[in-house]
């Protein structure tokens, strides 16, 4: 019994490090989207 109770904490730590990797690269596609927008506008204000 604690070894299965020992296997589903490892799975939960696994399922948190996902979320932690799947937060960090959406989190750095909206500050991509935000920033090239930023620089859009500054190009197309020098025009």
């Amino acid at each position: 019994m604690n070894t299965s109770k020992s296997h589903l904490n490892i799975l939960w730590v696994q399922v948190w490090v996902l979320a932690a990797v799947q937060g960090a690269i959406t989190l750095t596609w909206l500050i991509y989207i935000v920033v090239s927008g930023i620089l859009q506008t500054q190009r197309n204000a020098e025009i």
